[in-house]
């Protein structure tokens, strides 16, 4: 589990490249457009924070690049774990565009 108090920003430069937690979070409220409203809803089992970095660790392969990796590390099915991954890239591709 990766909980946004329990890792340190270290380990997010680590793994998203941002310089600290705050700095993901900002990233992340821009992928929401600004509306806070649904910036806490999850599309799985997991934590919007882990969405976030798991989905982050995939877009970019900072830290993980395969399918495999990402299954063993969340202990989820990766089939799951790519309708999570699908549905955040659809919403980052209208975010963009508008």
């Amino acid at each position: 589990m990766v909980y946004p108090d329990a890792i340190t920003d270290k380990e997010i430069h680590r793994i998203t490249g941002y310089h600290s937690r705050d700095y993901f979070r900002i990233w992340a409220a821009i992928f929401y457009n600004g509306h806070i409203d649904t910036f806490g809803e999850m599309e799985s089992a997991l934590t919007w924070f882990e969405e976030f970095v798991m989905f982050h660790e995939l877009l970019y392969g900072k830290s993980i690049s395969r399918w495999e990796d990402v299954e063993h590390k969340y202990k989820i099915d990766k089939r799951y774990l790519m309708q999570v991954f699908n549905s955040k890239l659809r919403r980052l591709l209208v975010v963009r565009q508008s």
